[in-house]
This record gives C-alpha cells, sequence and structure tokens, in this order.
C-alpha cells in the first residue's frame, strides 16, 4: 500500500511541476522580443483610439484606462485577453478594444507568453 500511495504522490507532483512549466512568460518589454510586441501592439493603437473617440462622441467627459492582460499562443494567436482594470466604465470601448486584441496576430514565440498594457484615455481640452 505504501508503494501506491507514494506513486500516486510522485504523480501528483509531476503533475504539478508541468503544470507550472507550461505557464505563460511574462514578456520583458526591453528585449529585442519586447520591441516586436510592441511595434505589434502600436499597429492596435489607431484602432484603440477609433473606439474610443466613436463614444467620446456620445459622452464628451468619457475618461479612464483600461488595463489589459494578453496571453498569446507560440503560433502568435492571442489565447485570452484579460480585463485586469476598468476605470473607463464604457462596455462599449472595452469590447472593442478586447476584440482588436483577441484579433490580433502577434509575432510568435517559441513558448506561451503574456504581457499586460494600459490604455489611458481623456478628452483633449481645447
Amino acid at each position: 500500500m505504501k508503494k501506491l500511495v507514494a506513486l500516486a504522490i510522485g504523480v501528483c507532483l509531476l503533475s504539478a511541476a508541468l503544470a507550472w512549466a507550461d505557464d505563460p512568460v511574462q514578456i520583458d518589454p526591453y528585449s529585442l522580443s519586447g520591441r516586436r510586441y510592441k511595434i505589434a501592439l502600436n499597429r492596435v493603437t489607431p484602432k484603440a483610439l477609433a473606439c474610443y473617440n466613436e463614444a467620446l462622441q456620445q459622452q464628451q467627459d468619457l475618461a479612464g484606462q483600461l488595463k489589459v492582460k494578453v496571453t498569446i499562443n507560440p503560433d502568435g494567436a492571442a489565447a485570452s485577453v484579460e480585463v485586469l482594470e476598468d476605470t473607463l466604465q464604457h462596455k462599449q470601448v472595452t469590447g472593442c478594444i478586447v476584440d482588436l486584441l483577441k484579433k490580433k496576430t502577434w509575432p510568435k514565440a517559441d513558448k506561451q507568453v503574456y504581457f499586460e498594457y494600459a490604455f489611458s484615455f481623456a478628452p483633449v481640452q481645447e
């Protein structure tokens, strides 16, 4: 009976180690690959601004921040986009930006990676 228990514990520990090894790795923004993701994110920014500007026409004082965590599969497809903070509190803008990030093709990597990014919005004062 002791061997069976030891085997079960060993399998559990191995499973936990494998799950931990598969966790996404945070992208170092100062590395060369981090710069590639920054360039890709910069291509999304004008579209994200368009999402905000459209909502700004109906709500002229709309301001806030949308912080997201984007997890990317090795093939460059977005695995998930998680909203970490939303002080903007505008469902259409949030949904629009999350959709943009999900549909974006990101640079490929050796393993699953993630980054966090905050979009800050405020109307221009003239």
